[in-house]
């Protein structure tokens, strides 16, 4: 006989802040990256060489946490009988 216990995601046992899933949704229109503008083009004969400025909002959205299992820490026990 043997027995086996297991523990999921056991950061978020040892610390209720650790472990923690952040996802944008389903939804993956998030808009990290805004463009501001475009350098000017240096060469006429390839109007698409110009490359755009970007800017990072890193804080725009606060990511709610999911509430589903895998946020939460579990224990399983098992046992198993060999004959």
């Amino acid at each position: 006989m043997s027995i086996r216990l297991d523990f999921f995601n056991l950061p978020n046992m040892l610390n209720g802040q650790w472990g923690r899933i952040h996802q944008a949704g389903t939804n993956s229109n998030v808009p990290l990256l805004t463009v501001t503008g475009q350098t000017a083009v240096t060469n006429r004969a390839s109007p698409s060489a110009a490359i755009p400025i970007v800017q990072f909002q890193p804080a725009y959205v606060q990511y709610p946490i999911q509430n589903n299992a895998a946020n939460y820490y579990q224990i399983q026990l098992s046992a198993r009988l060999d004959w």
